[in-house]
């Protein structure tokens, strides 16, 4: 009795307390239509609720009992998480016996291995039961870390680890395969490497840390930013333009206009200023434009063989633009000094994320009294990076919780639509240039 009061105050659910949890998740998950439409085994478990149960009790008690047995709440969590990884590897082994990539030799080649003694139907047999019933546990065992201890929640360290050893599963296995028919096969040093990587994640999991990793959003921003690269290059392939036509200077011209007049709606370079919804417009329209004509000289650049041809079109555009406003402007009076840096930093950084470089000036420009833009090439680098967008938000999130990175990521879209905009002026399909931030610098 004792016992059991010390063991309350340290905060220890007892053997009893696991048990009457794990069946309470069980017999809600053999009622759950989710759980039944992408598990094969808690299928199997709903036409025998009671029997599924009774074997799977006999099958985890030894695992209830260690968990059972730890000296606090801390180390108790952390005995759930080892059991949890344990009959994760377990579930993965067995189900990977059954990936349709292996063929009925390749099949009976794996169970030899597992089961040396056993029949073909024998394993077969033992191997599903090994993955229902560890597969059954994981699932349990999961739902006990969050209900009793909230230790678990949507990509955290299992998703990232469940994905790392099913890597190496299949690799061991074709590994083997091949071995065992006297072939190669080419991805075999990557089995070491997976192990060693297994060994680092398992110790950062019982030390208690955590994680996030969301695969699918992962995989769908790399395949997005692949597409988005590739469509790039190909558009580099165009010729690029010796002269640049009145229509295209009147298309980019009546574009201009029309930012003109978002901004004066408070539609561009607008920011939230705090999370009360206090909005934060720029100090100086005219520097606003100046970034336009700034991001318009950059795409131009790319699209004509003269940097010079390149501004002189900049400059024949706006005056056409600004020449709705005023009759006393004249091409003359056009100063490309500051799109002319625009230019000359993007250069100078092409290799090293020049959007990032760009956007801190941007703000500074638009949000401060900088007159002398000559100070971008000033601004810190970004951290090294294997892509120009990665580049450019690890640049900006190097100071995330800086009101300056803040402004620069909530604008990166009006920055990025006047280059892609003015490219496909030029005919390059450059896909979409859409991506937008919260306030607080993380993807929407």
């Amino acid at each position: 009795m004792f016992e059991g009061f010390k063991n309350k105050l340290k905060g220890i659910f007892t053997y009893s307390r696991l048990v009457d949890e794990a069946k309470n998740i069980f017999y809600s998950h053999v009622n759950d239509k989710d759980m039944l439409a992408n598990h094969s085994c808690w299928r199997g478990a709903a036409k025998d609720p009671d029997q599924w149960y009774s074997n799977w009790l006999a099958f985890a008690e030894k695992r209830l009992h260690r968990i059972a047995e730890a000296d606090d709440k801390f180390t108790q969590a952390i005995a759930l998480r080892r059991e949890t990884v344990d009959v994760t590897k377990e579930s993965i082994g067995a189900l990977t016996y059954f990936d349709e990539e292996y063929g009925d030799e390749d099949r009976i080649l794996i169970g030899k291995i597992l089961m040396p003694e056993d029949s073909k139907e024998k394993y077969q047999e033992t191997e599903y039961y090994i993955y229902a019933y560890n597969d059954i546990s994981c699932s349990v065992f999961r739902l006990l870390s969050f209900k009793l201890f909230n230790d678990a929640h949507a990509h955290d360290w299992f998703d990232l680890f469940s994905d790392i050893y099913k890597q190496y599963i299949q690799h061991t296995y074709s590994s083997i395969i091949a071995n065992k028919k006297d072939d190669v096969y080419p991805f075999q040093s990557f089995v070491p490497v997976l192990e060693q990587q297994i060994k680092q994640m398992e110790e950062q999991i019982y030390q208690g840390h955590n994680w996030e990793y969301d695969k699918e959003k992962i995989e769908a921003e790399n395949e997005k930013e692949e597409k988005q690269r590739n469509l790039e290059e190909e558009a580099k392939k165009k010729p690029k333009q010796k002269t640049v036509t009145n229509s295209q200077i009147e298309e980019l011209s009546e574009y201009l206009t029309e930012r003109m007049k978002r901004l004066s709606r408070g539609e561009l370079y607008t920011t939230p200023k705090d999370d009360k919804g206090t909005k934060l417009y720029p100090s100086s329209p005219e520097n606003a434009l100046w970034a336009d004509l700034g991001m318009m000289l950059i795409a131009l650049s790319e699209c004509v063989e003269n940097r010079e041809t390149a501004i002189q079109a900049l400059k024949k555009t706006a005056i056409k633009a600004y020449g709705k406003y005023s009759t006393d402007c004249s091409i003359n009076d056009i100063d490309t000094s500051i799109p002319e840096t625009f230019l000359e930093v993007w250069k100078e950084n092409e290799d090293d994320g020049p959007l990032s470089h760009l956007t801190l000036g941007i703000v500074k420009l638009l949000y401060g009294d900088l007159t002398d833009f000559k100070d971008l090439k000033e601004l810190s680098k970004p951290e090294e990076d294997d892509n120009e967008w990665n580049k450019t938000i690890r640049g900006l999130e190097k100071s995330a919780r800086d009101l300056t990175s803040q402004i620069g990521l909530s604008i990166l879209d009006d920055v990025l639509e006047v280059q892609h905009y003015t490219k496909k002026v030029f005919g390059w399909d450059v896909g979409e240039y859409k991506r937008t931030f919260s306030f607080s610098g993380e993807d929407n």
